[in-house]
């Protein structure tokens, strides 16, 4: 039971850290600041031009869609 409960906060706290940065993003991209945080976007954009980064991208959609959309 406390495993589940561990498990649950650090899929919150992990899913929170990304939303405040794709709003600091979002800001920083309004605001014209080149130097800002990068939107989640950006990010995998910039990811799947590397042939490994393709690799990493599909392992973790497929990890996400086998554990939250598979049961």
């Amino acid at each position: 039971m406390i495993t589940h409960v561990f498990s649950v906060a650090v899929f919150v706290a992990i899913f929170a850290t990304a939303g405040v940065l794709e709003v600091r993003g979002v800001r920083a991209q309004r605001r014209g600041d080149t130097a800002g945080a990068a939107r989640f976007g950006d990010v995998v954009l910039a990811a799947v031009t590397h042939p490994l980064g393709r690799v990493f991208v599909f392992t973790m959609w497929w990890w996400l869609g086998w554990h939250f959309l598979a049961r």
